[in-house]
């Protein structure tokens, strides 16, 4: 998947949320979701498509997880940045998991990833 398809869904499925969430209104000023938007987008990239479209698939994931929360009142977002902050975190967080179980000597053999694995660096937040 390309990184702009992969957007083309996030970015639905984001202001989706904001405009549950914080009473932002599709139209409104760009400035507000330009600057989350751009974060995901440099968080999702990847040299391996397949990661970029796993990354994408796990970030919606994790929105959706989040709004669950909210409506069940495990979670109250405090700002849209502290929310796709903390999104971008936990969507790393389980990426990180299925990189460090394949990377364990005993599932080298069991575990088939004919690509390379997921970049991770911290520097995209």
């Amino acid at each position: 998947m390309h990184e702009t398809d992969a957007m083309d869904f996030i970015e639905l499925a984001l202001t989706g949320f904001l405009s549950r969430q914080f009473t932002f209104q599709e139209g409104e000023d760009p400035n507000r979701y330009e600057p989350h938007l751009e974060k995901i987008k440099d968080f999702i990239q990847d040299k391996e498509s397949y990661w970029v479209k796993e990354k994408a698939l796990y970030y919606i994931g994790t929105i959706n997880q989040a709004e669950n929360d909210i409506l069940a009142g495990r979670y109250t977002p405090t700002s849209p940045e502290a929310f796709v902050n903390a999104t971008i975190d936990r969507t790393r967080e389980m990426l990180e998991k299925i990189v460090n179980h394949c990377r364990i000597e005993q599932n080298i053999y069991k575990v088939n990833v004919p690509m390379f694995l997921p970049s991770l660096h911290p520097s995209s937040l």
